[in-house]
């Protein structure tokens, strides 16, 4: 049954199309580096993701260096 959730789920879901989202997620492209709007994007992506009941393993690290890479120098 597990299996044939999984492949309902890759099917209804474009899951590679939601990695490739994740990765390509960048702080600078919010409006005053809003790393509220960028979280909650990151968790609704994360979220699609975890229907293909496999999240890759750097996930949370890729997430952290997004977040903490920003332009403005006060905060660096």
């Amino acid at each position: 049954m597990m299996a044939l959730e999984t492949c309902h789920a890759s099917v209804a879901l474009d899951i590679e199309a939601e990695k490739l989202a994740l990765v390509s997620l960048s702080l600078s492209f919010y409006h005053g580096e809003n790393v509220t709007a960028c979280a909650t994007d990151a968790q609704f992506i994360i979220k699609l993701m975890q229907s293909g009941y496999a999240l890759p393993v750097s996930t949370s690290s890729l997430l952290l260096g997004k977040l903490t890479h920003m332009s403005w120098e006060y905060l660096k």
